[in-house]
């Protein structure tokens, strides 16, 4: 009887070691929020929704968006509440699902501020996002947001909360090696930029010409300027987002962000009309303005091939201030 006894036990202490483990995982990363900072950005977006004053500017798209506006500075020579909702990585699939949401802020005007590479899949990616987006009340799919959702995509956006919890372990271990780093080497550096919605401005360190055109003899980062490779799925995704917030009444503006002088000289004439012929079909079906201002600015006013530094940033911004752009109406 002894011996059957200590058997059992053999075999019940690890079940039980690993329903406790189990247990206390479950309870630990069940609250865990602690995403990359696109992420955490994200999740603190939904959440503004509810809060912003109807009739605000709202500007979206990558993080050519979030580092070139500067809303404080618009605010400040006008009467219109702005917010910048630009996010690195997001692609027009992740817009377009908050189309609901987008529209029941009541927004005055919508600024899309896009570039050939904001339709590329390739580097331009982070499915973290559709996690986070999943159960978010005021986010619905519909049967074409469906077809254009990859089978992980789908997953990712209808997982339970169990699947939920075990994926963010990818999360856990980067963010306490951070932490420990931080604790013992120096005190932490809080990025405002994942809360800030006003100017989120990141980037301070200006590349050089050199590193520029190094960059740009990687065929990798050179191909998604090109708008012939852009996703097909994604252009699809960017009219059908159009397509939702005229049909409710919302006011859009198209901007063709500034990029580089490199960049631009490296764009053959035929593949940057094929992108402007696809914007000028959007404005013409929906009735809405684009704005080119992707020359405006010169090299010396980028930190990086994409991104306005800090004079590039007000500087535009005071233009869309002031009226430049047809923005400001």
């Amino acid at each position: 009887m002894e011996f059957m006894e200590r058997e059992t036990w053999y075999f019940l202490a690890p079940v039980i070691a690993l329903l406790l483990g189990t247990a206390i995982y479950l309870a630990f990363m069940h609250p865990f929020q602690h995403y990359d900072p696109e992420g955490m950005r994200l999740q603190q977006s939904l959440e503004l929704y509810s809060q912003l004053p109807p009739g605000s500017l709202l500007f979206f798209g990558e993080s050519q968006v979030r580092e070139d506006i500067d809303c404080t500075l618009i605010e400040a020579d006008t009467d219109v509440p702005c917010f910048n909702f630009g996010i690195a990585g997001i692609l027009p699939v992740q817009l377009a699902l908050q189309k609901d949401l987008i529209i029941a802020a009541q927004p005055h005007r919508v600024v899309l501020g896009v570039t050939a590479s904001f339709f590329d899949e390739t580097l331009n990616k982070n499915d973290d996002l559709f996690m986070i987006m999943n159960g978010h009340p005021g986010l619905a799919t519909d049967s074409f947001l469906e077809g254009k959702l990859t089978k992980n995509e789908q997953k990712l956006l209808s997982m339970n909360w169990f699947e939920k919890d075990l994926y963010k372990r990818k999360f856990f271990l980067p963010f306490y090696l951070s932490l420990f780093k931080w604790i013992i080497f120096s005190p932490p550096e809080v990025s405002t930029a994942v809360s800030n919605f006003k100017n989120p401005h990141l980037f301070t360190i200006n590349q050089s010409v050199l590193e520029l055109e190094a960059r740009l003899t990687d065929p990798a980062i050179a191909s998604i300027f090109w708008f012939e490779n852009s996703s097909p799925r994604q252009r699809e995704a960017f009219i059908y987002l159009i397509s939702e917030l005229r049909e409710a009444g919302v006011e859009i503006t198209i901007v063709q962000m500034p990029i580089h002088p490199l960049v631009t000289s490296l764009l053959s004439p035929e593949s940057q009309e094929r992108f402007q012929d696809y914007l000028e079909n959007i404005a013409n079906t929906y009735t809405l303005t684009i704005v080119n201002i992707e020359d405006y600015f010169a090299a010396e006013e980028f930190t990086d091939l994409t991104h306005l530094n800090s004079a590039g940033t007000v500087r535009l911004s005071l233009q869309i201030a002031a009226g430049d752009y047809h923005i400001i109406q």
